[in-house]
């Protein structure tokens, strides 16, 4: 925001060079023309002040006038405030926007600085997120390992489940071979069992039969040789005939070879 300072005229007087550089202007100034200003932007701010009265026109130069040389005077001190205000202010104007451009350019610093903190951080969040990634990548890859390896647990388990039930179909069929192997011993060792007592019975009968054949064949022994005297070869075929008759097998001789 520009500032405006007008100071309050004076009616100091001015020095001889002052005078003449004043009585050189107003001696230039033409009827009908402006006075060329220096700068458009003081024409514009001299174009601004309020009206003055002119003078009559002159077509040539003439003795200036005490009244004359008075207002020109004073319209150059008008004029040389205006522009020496003007130039304060722009001066301060410039001041201000120094004033303005170095606190611009320090939050501009400032940006860099939070612009280069940012980009830092982005690159810092940009790294997180790669890491981040990667580590998601490595996990996911473990992830899907573990389910193939789980996959082929499950399988693997699954075979042994079937083998298991097979082996246990088996023992159950092996039991009921076993069952009836037992079944068959059993009846088995009963039927031995009724064997070993046939066969001992028919044993005890064949032993009272011989002993009692024997006793027999001892009896007529005995009985035969008290007779035996002058008996000679009748008495042996005697005893021949009784050992056969006993179900003996005897040589020529009469002599017991076994039984038949």
């Amino acid at each position: 925001m520009f500032r405006m300072y007008l100071p309050s005229p004076s009616l100091t007087p001015l020095s001889a060079s002052l005078q003449t550089f004043v009585w050189s202007s107003f001696a230039t100034i033409t009827p009908g023309k402006k006075r060329p200003s220096a700068t458009p932007f003081l024409e514009s701010r001299v174009d601004s002040l309020p009206p003055q009265p002119r003078t009559a026109s002159i077509e040539q130069p003439c003795e200036p006038t005490p009244s004359i040389l008075r207002q020109c005077l004073v319209q150059k001190t008008a004029l040389l405030k205006a522009q020496n205000s003007e130039i304060l202010n722009l001066k301060l104007d410039i001041s201000d926007l120094l004033l303005t451009n170095t606190k611009l350019l320090q939050q501009k610093r400032e940006l860099r600085w939070n612009t280069k903190d940012l980009k830092a951080e982005v690159v810092s969040l940009h790294n997180d997120v790669k890491h981040l990634a990667k580590q998601t990548l490595k996990e996911m890859t473990t992830k899907d390992k573990l389910y193939g390896q789980l996959v082929h647990a499950i399988k693997i388990i699954r075979v042994l489940e079937k083998r298991e039930d097979k082996l246990e179909q088996e023992n159950i069929e092996g039991l009921l071979v076993n069952d009836k192997l037992e079944m068959a011993r059993r009846d088995d060792a009963v039927e031995l069992a009724g064997w070993k007592g046939r066969c001992k019975r028919d044993w005890f009968e064949e032993s009272e039969r011989e002993m009692e054949i024997l006793h027999r064949v001892e009896a007529l022994e005995y009985e035969l040789s008290v007779r035996r005297k002058g008996e000679g070869r009748e008495e042996g075929k005697a005893m021949a005939s009784l050992r056969l008759l006993a179900g003996f097998e005897v040589d020529r001789f009469g002599e017991v070879l076994g039984r038949k």
